[in-house]
């Protein structure tokens, strides 16, 4: 196996993982909408992401990774960091392709945020979590 290869694969798993979660997580999404609760995920600045945060045995000698990966029409930024997934998503048929891609999460600092989902015990993740990434002058307010 290729020294890559195994995380390479689990990077490209967890993305399905994803798609298939925020899919199945849409009524969620919509509820909290009827109330204003997600204002803040269609904002402009889209400063939204996604954490879905792993079980210890997940990827444990491996530090960070990073990928950029096409799932349908869904491109994804992923970022494996202290047992965690960090994820933007974008559709491809509605962006336009820069050449300087860096649409990865800004996880910097987390802001305001919510729980869309625990997983059972024994599932490869713990939670599935979306956060707003907050200005230094909006957390000091």
């Amino acid at each position: 196996m290729q020294p890559f290869q195994f995380v390479t694969e689990t990077l490209l798993d967890t993305a399905n993982t994803m798609r298939d979660e925020i899919i199945e997580a849409q009524d969620v999404l919509e509820d909290m909408a009827q109330y204003g609760m997600t204002a803040w995920i269609d904002d402009a600045d889209n400063k939204s992401y996604f954490e879905l945060r792993a079980r210890q045995t997940h990827l444990q000698d491996v530090e960070m990774a990073c990928a950029r990966v096409y799932v349908g029409t869904l491109k994804m930024h992923l970022i494996f960091l202290n047992g965690s997934y960090f994820v933007t998503i974008a559709d491809v048929e509605s962006d336009e392709q820069s050449l300087e891609d860096n649409e990865f999460p800004d996880i910097s600092s987390k802001g305001s945020g919510f729980q869309i989902k625990l997983f059972p015990d024994d599932s490869s993740f713990q939670m599935l979590s979306l956060w707003q990434k907050l200005d230094s002058h909006e957390i000091n307010m």
